[in-house]
């Protein structure tokens, strides 16, 4: 009931903020089997999520509730366009 309550205070809190309620939801830390389990998914099912991701792989890939997402590392220019094999100065693959 916690959990449920939490969820639908931050949706709710999103509607009168935006105008609608978000169906959609992003687990804050939201790492599977730590943070994230089927309980969890079922309270935000309750407090009317339909999607939601957690942190690496789905725990249960058929889960709408548990959908699994990379972890994008903290770098930045330079070092993004090499993660992606892009050369900064020319602008083309390497």
């Amino acid at each position: 009931p916690r959990r449920v309550s939490e969820l639908a205070g931050a949706r709710e809190d999103l509607q009168a903020w935006l105008g609608s309620a978000p169906v959609e939801l992003s687990y804050p830390f939201g790492v599977a089997g730590v943070d994230v389990d089927a309980s969890v998914a079922q309270a935000a099912r309750a407090a009317g999520y339909a999607v939601a991701v957690v942190n690496g792989p789905s725990p249960s890939p058929a889960d709408p509730l548990q959908i699994g997402r990379v972890v994008a590392p903290d770098v930045g220019g330079e070092d993004l366009l090499e993660l992606f094999g892009t050369s900064a100065r020319a602008g083309t693959s390497a």
